[in-house]
């Protein structure tokens, strides 16, 4: 029990999609209270290709304990395919497979999957809430129906635009590199050449790429990257639609949203919270993929949270060298930087103005080389 009579948890996640729901089942299910506040109501719509790449599932399975049935049960999972294709300036460079899966969820039904299982393992969710205020020094978190939450702790899982990333960072809050994305889910009948296979489709933005994803109904289709002057993504995800025969009448209007791409915080966490997830910039510079990310450094921040609530509870004070923020920096440190850095090396040499001398070279790189693109993807790195 706090000061003020509020009952107080040992951690407070805002966010209930990917991120929050690892941090808070990674809690729950060793004996820690926890409250999980989003803004929505799950199931919620939420723009996303909706990949699944080979160290996601291995994130799930070891987890949550769930497997691709447990997604198809839920009703989550759209497709899985093993093989793919990639572009390069409108020509089909690459035409690969590989052992391990790509599987196609849907994001309304697989983030509340998972919140299921947050619920079960003890966790309280509280859906519908708006956080609107957080305090990094007493841990208490203010919401829009006037209602306050206490916690010793509080993970920040609530995206690209967090609020709680906003009220304690400051100056740092516009320093996550954002990406622009747009995307249309296209039904198959509407697509006379059909996609068979997912496709990566670079070239059509000097930073950024498209793709085409097949999924039982429809055909997902997007282009996002970080936007040059004169760039408008809408158009060129018309064309690349137009180039594959879909008629101008059967495009939908594109949706568009914003997504971490690079340039992460470097610090961060400041006072009782940490910030995961696209709260925090944590996704592949490379292609976007923010679900492992989200997932993988929700669970760090549960984990420093863990190491540092005996430490409170013998009576220390809360001095920087014995914070969740400093376990948590050794954590990402060990398990998350280091693959972080080498995508922001990749992204620099893949996305090379298009009529630049070295695109002969980026070529030639993918052709000889996608399968290291496929094994990051797939593979958790060494650490």
């Amino acid at each position: 029990m706090s000061g003020n009579g509020l009952f107080r948890y040992d951690a407070v996640v805002v966010g209930g999609g990917p991120c929050g729901a690892s941090a808070a089942f990674t809690l729950a299910r060793n004996g820690y209270t926890v409250m999980v506040i989003d803004a929505g109501k799950f199931p919620r719509f939420k723009l996303c290709g909706g990949l699944l790449t080979g160290k996601s599932t291995a994130f799930l399975r070891d987890c949550f304990g769930m497997d691709a049935s447990c997604l198809a049960r839920a009703g989550a999972l759209e497709g899985c395919e093993n093989s793919y294709h990639i572009y390069a300036g409108g020509r089909r460079i690459v035409a690969g497979s590989n052992g391990s899966p790509f599987y196609f969820v849907r994001r309304d039904r697989f983030d509340s999957r998972l919140l299921k299982s947050v619920a079960a393992a003890g966790a309280v969710v509280r859906e519908g809430t708006k956080v609107v205020h957080a305090d990094c020094r007493t841990g208490k978190v203010h919401c829009h129906d006037g209602s306050s939450v206490c916690a010793e702790f509080i993970i920040a899982a609530d995206g690209v635009h967090s609020t709680v990333r906003k009220a304690v960072c400051g100056g740092l809050r516009h320093s996550v590199r954002q990406a622009v994305a747009v995307e249309v889910a296209v039904p198959r009948r509407h697509m006379p050449q059909g996609v068979q296979l997912p496709s990566v489709h670079l070239g059509l933005l000097q930073r950024g790429y498209g793709w085409l994803f097949p999924n039982r109904r429809n055909i997902v289709a997007g282009v996002g990257g970080l936007l040059c002057r004169g760039e408008h993504p809408a158009r060129v995800l018309r064309t690349l639609l137009c180039g594959c025969g879909v008629q101008a009448g059967h495009i939908p209007q594109p949706r568009g949203y914003t997504l971490p791409f690079g340039g992460h915080l470097r610090r961060p966490f400041s006072g009782r919270v940490l910030l995961a997830g696209d709260a925090a910039g944590f996704a592949d510079a490379v292609f976007g993929e923010g679900i492992y990310y989200a997932m993988l450094s929700g669970s760090l921040a549960a984990q420093a949270v863990m190491q540092a609530l005996p430490v409170r509870a013998a009576g220390s004070v809360l001095h920087e060298e014995h914070g969740a923020g400093t376990f948590y920096m050794q954590l990402l440190q060990r398990n998350l930087f280091r693959t972080l850095g080498q995508a922001a090396v990749l992204h620099r040499f893949l996305y090379r103005p298009p009529d630049g001398p070295d695109r002969a070279a980026v070529r030639l790189f993918l052709r000889c080389a996608h399968r290291l693109l496929v094994n990051r993807l797939h593979s958790v790195p060494d650490r």
